[in-house]
């Protein structure tokens, strides 16, 4: 009791000057924590707030993703659609092509049997005139001895007609002096026939008109016979004139026969150096058709084909962004969940913090040391925190990326009370 006598009692303006200062710190505690509390009031409905509107954006982001998903399987099924065609296109186009090259072979074929068949015939009809120029050559070859025969008989005949001439005017001379010889001798008779009426008796007239008649009919027969053997050279002078102006027109006729033949075998053999040519220009063109044909239907194939493939590789493009959107749309998911689980642990946590504050507020503290109340505050924030960072980094290990760490600090009036 000495001792507790000896110690000196307070000085009650010093312990009021004390307690007034450890009131006012006390108040300044409380107010720093109660704008603590309301700062996290606010923060936890800005939380609310930014977490809605995350996961307002987060349906908005999920339906644009499956409206584009949507699009791009759209795409992909037109792509596919469109491929479809195209390997139609190339099908049709190739079976076009079989068909062409069928029918114009089909055509060849049928146009070199007609040539053919054409040429056989003109070769025929060639042969055959042929064998009539040869035999008119044979006939050419006997043509001089034809026109030397024919002019032997030309000189025959003038000679003959000469001969005939001459003996038709021996003839007629002949006959003009036998006529006049027997007018004469005629007559003589007759006179003497007259006088020797008158001389000698009747018996003897009987017998001289008998021998006057005789030689008379002597006479006639004679004439006769020379006018039938006149007629006989005229007949033959007749029928070597016909024979001659016979062989004028056949020689003619021959000629001119000749003349057509040698044009129509020209004419012929153009008509086959035409054919010919015209087989070859045919199937220069056809050469050049068919190949042209190939080449269009072989640059056809080519780009589609090439389509094709634009088209295979656009799929796998529109493939990967599916794959990559649909990726995306799951980490969104998984972002929004996540968003939702830090939503429910924030207010879990401000649930769990709420008594610790109250606890804080109502506590008194030291100037060195921290209450308990917000001691245990700050323990629990701290841990809150360290378990959100750690669920942070394991999503990012999780999605192959590196983790994004955050820090939080709260800042009183204390040095001490600061926490990440």
């Amino acid at each position: 009791m000495s001792k507790a006598a000896a110690q000196p009692k307070p000085n009650p303006a010093q312990l009021n000057a004390k307690l007034q200062i450890q009131a006012n710190r006390l108040e300044s505690e409380i107010h720093t924590t109660r704008g603590l509390a309301e700062q996290a009031v606010v923060d936890s409905a800005r939380s609310r707030s930014r977490i809605r509107r995350m996961g307002e954006q987060l349906e908005e982001k999920s339906k644009d993703l499956d409206a584009e998903i949507q699009h791009l399987e759209w795409a992909v099924e037109q792509s596919g659609q469109e491929r479809a065609k195209l390997l139609s296109q190339v099908e049709q186009a190739n079976a076009n092509l079989e068909t062409t090259i069928q029918k114009y072979a089909e055509q060849l074929q049928q146009k070199r049997t007609e040539q053919a068949e054409q040429e056989a015939l003109l070769r025929s009809e060639l042969q055959m005139y042929n064998t009539e120029l040869e035999s008119l050559r044979e006939f050419q070859n006997q043509r001089a001895q034809m026109e030397e025969e024919l002019r032997h008989l030309d000189q025959t005949l003038i000679q003959h007609r000469q001969v005939h001439q001459e003996t038709m005017e021996q003839f007629k001379q002949q006959l003009k002096r036998e006529q006049e010889h027997y007018e004469r001798e005629n007559q003589r008779r007759v006179r003497e026939a007259e006088q020797a009426a008158v001389n000698i008796k009747d018996e003897c007239l009987e017998a001289a008109a008998i021998r006057c008649i005789q030689d008379s009919q002597a006479v006639s027969h004679q004439l006769r016979k020379n006018q039938f053997k006149s007629r006989d050279i005229l007949n033959a002078n007749n029928e070597l004139v016909k024979k001659i102006e016979s062989l004028k027109r056949d020689n003619q006729l021959l000629t001119e026969r000749e003349k057509i033949l040698m044009g129509d075998v020209a004419k012929y053999r153009q008509q086959i150096e035409t054919m010919k040519m015209k087989i070859a220009e045919d199937e220069v063109s056809y050469a050049k058709e068919r190949a042209k044909i190939e080449t269009e239907s072989a640059e056809k194939i080519e780009s589609l084909e090439t389509e094709c493939s634009e088209l295979e590789k656009d799929n796998e493009s529109l493939q990967k962004q599916i794959d990559f959107l649909r990726q995306r749309t799951e980490e969104i998911e998984g972002q929004k969940r996540m968003s939702s689980n830090k939503q429910s642990g924030l207010m879990k946590l401000i649930t769990s913090t709420a008594p610790f504050v109250l606890d804080s507020l109502k506590s008194d503290s030291t100037e060195n040391d921290q209450p308990p109340p917000l001691q245990a505050l700050i323990n629990k924030l701290t841990e809150a925190v360290e378990d959100e960072e750690a669920a942070e980094r394991q999503a990012a290990q999780n999605r192959g990326q590196a983790p994004k760490l955050t820090s939080t600090t709260v800042q009183t009036t204390n040095p001490n009370m600061q926490f990440f």
